[in-house]
């Protein structure tokens, strides 16, 4: 076990100030959330210096390791990030439209630049640019507000229903949200935690691997809009509960990352919300860690081979795995074209899928949010379908 497990004293190299803190802080062996936080802001205080950054490098080289100090994979990820660095750090933007230099921490550090490292990884203070410009679309003059709405609505439990597009086409990573909400709530909640301060950890998975993100309670709301549902939140929207939103805005904190699955429409790192925007089914496989497979619908597809495709893809419904379906750029009817849609039943003997659009009731227009198309209507508009495998982990 190494010196900072033991009393300050034993450490003739080591910072004091920091080992007395983690000495103080230690429960059992384990550090909490808090404690770990406020071992970091009071080695932020008046900047870092050789002996603090080297104290704090040692500090987290021994979480969870053997004879080390215990914490959650979650809290060790985000020390890792504010002291050893992540590709997100070089940058910081805290809502402005505009990002500014940041950079991973050095034992030359000012407290301002240790301070919003902790704020980006610990207290989700670096929030998302707004700014749609690079889209081409307006700006509607969002402000970032903290919500009072509960995570989660009446229920107490992430639902279907929950989700409500905003003004940003990021329909096929919603609608995964709402699709493993629908068939495996329990993934959601599994994937977002409340640290008891106004703050949620949010979890991906990318490469395999999870990668947390930290969100507070602030969402950006529109001035002089409002949504049909009466919602003024210019992103994912909704009167009950905040969690979609949330898990969007860390989605679009995530994508700061140069590792991270980008939007397809700008497909670069940033800390943006016009980063996510454009995208297909791997949005699934961020949310679940589960692989899904795509497949094309064609005119041209024969009965027999349409019969096929339904039959599994029945199985795999009612399996519990999570069925996404895209229209090309042209669609027919309730479709409209380069969207995606939740599938909410698959019926094998009419051969047709219930189909839920993730704009929900924020729209206002003639468009059915809820309807039913057969497999080959859905051909007809070479539609895709997305499909999970496995089940979401815990």
């Amino acid at each position: 076990m190494s010196s900072l497990s033991t009393p300050p004293q034993a450490a003739k190299l080591a910072n004091t100030g920091i080992e007395t803190d983690v000495a103080k802080d230690l429960q059992n062996g384990s550090l909490s959330y808090s404690a770990d936080l406020s071992i970091l802001e009071d080695a932020a205080a008046g900047g870092m210096t050789a002996s603090k950054f080297s104290t704090l490098q040692t500090f987290a080289s021994e979480l969870n390791t053997t004879g080390g100090i215990s914490v959650s994979p979650y809290v060790q990820q985000i020390t890792d990030d504010v002291i050893f660095g992540n590709s997100a750090n070089a940058t910081w933007n805290g809502g402005a439209a505009t990002a500014t230099r940041l950079g991973n921490l050095t034992a030359a550090s000012t407290q301002t630049q240790a301070d919003e490292l902790i704020g980006e990884w610990f207290l989700g203070t670096n929030l998302p640019s707004v700014n749609l410009a690079q889209l081409g679309q307006e700006n509607l003059g969002p402000t970032y507000q903290n919500s009072t709405l509960p995570l989660y609505g009446p229920s107490g439990a992430p639902t279907i229903q929950d989700v409500n597009q905003g003004y940003l086409g990021d329909c096929y990573f919603v609608s995964s949200l709402g699709e493993v909400a629908l068939q495996d709530p329990s993934a959601i909640e599994n994937m977002i935690s409340s640290n008891g301060n106004g703050t949620y950890s949010v979890r991906f998975f990318v490469n395999g691997q999870p990668d947390y993100v930290t969100v507070n309670s602030q969402l950006p709301v529109m001035t002089g809009y409002q949504w049909a549902n009466g919602s003024r939140l210019e992103f994912a929207n909704g009167k009950t509960d905040d969690w979609v939103g949330l898990v969007e805005k860390a989605y679009a904190q995530l994508n700061a990352q140069t590792a991270a699955p980008h939007g397809m429409e700008l497909n670069t790192a940033s800390d943006s919300y016009a980063g996510i925007a454009a995208g297909n089914g791997f949005a699934l496989t961020l949310v679940t860690d589960q692989p899904e497979t795509a497949t094309s619908l064609y005119s041209s597809e024969s009965t027999s081979a349409l019969g096929s495709i339904l039959q599994n893809l029945a199985s795999s419904f009612s399996a519990g795995e999570e069925v996404l379906m895209s229209t090309p750029g042209n669609s027919s009817g309730n479709l409209v074209g380069d969207h995606m849609y939740m599938v909410t039943g698959v019926n094998a003997t009419t051969g047709a899928l219930t189909i839920h659009n993730p704009w929900n009731t924020a729209y206002s227009g003639s468009l059915s949010m809820s309807f039913t198309e057969t497999m080959q209507q859905l051909a007809a508009n070479n539609c895709t379908l997305w499909v999970t495998s496995g089940h979401p982990s815990a």
